[in-house]
C-alpha cells in the first residue's frame, strides 16, 4: 500500500501538467465552437471544410478549425486585457492593495 501511495504522489507533477495542457486545448476548442455556432459565415466555412475532407479526417479538421479560432480569439482577448492594464492601470502595486485591505479588515 505504501509503494502505491508513492508512486501516486511522484505521478502526481505529471498529471497535473498533463491536466492543464489538455485542459487548456479542451477550452480554445469549446471556445471556438461557441464562436463558429455564433457567427453564421464561420458556420458555412467551418462546415464547409468539415464536409470536404468527410469521415475521421472531415472531424479532426473541423476540431482543429474550431480550436484555431478560439485560439485566435483568447490571442485578442488577452492583448486587449494588456492593453487595457497598460492603459489603464491605477500605478499602485497588488500588494499596496492587499495592504489596505488588511488595515480595513483589521480596523473593522
Amino acid at each position: 500500500m505504501r509503494r502505491a501511495g508513492t508512486g501516486i504522489v511522484s505521478a502526481a507533477p505529471l498529471l497535473m501538467k498533463t491536466l492543464s495542457v489538455v485542459g487548456t486545448i479542451a477550452m480554445f476548442l469549446v471556445g471556438g465552437s461557441i464562436l463558429v455556432h455564433g457567427f453564421p459565415w464561420t458556420h458555412g466555412l467551418i462546415d464547409s471544410i468539415g464536409e470536404h475532407y468527410r469521415g475521421l479526417i472531415g472531424t479532426l479538421m473541423t476540431s482543429l478549425s474550431d480550436m484555431l479560432l478560439g485560439l485566435i480569439a483568447g490571442t485578442i482577448v488577452v492583448l486587449i486585457v494588456a492593453l487595457l492594464k497598460k492603459c489603464v492601470g491605477s500605478g499602485r502595486e497588488p500588494d499596496d492593495l492587499l495592504a489596505d485591505r488588511d488595515v480595513a479588515y483589521v480596523a473593522g
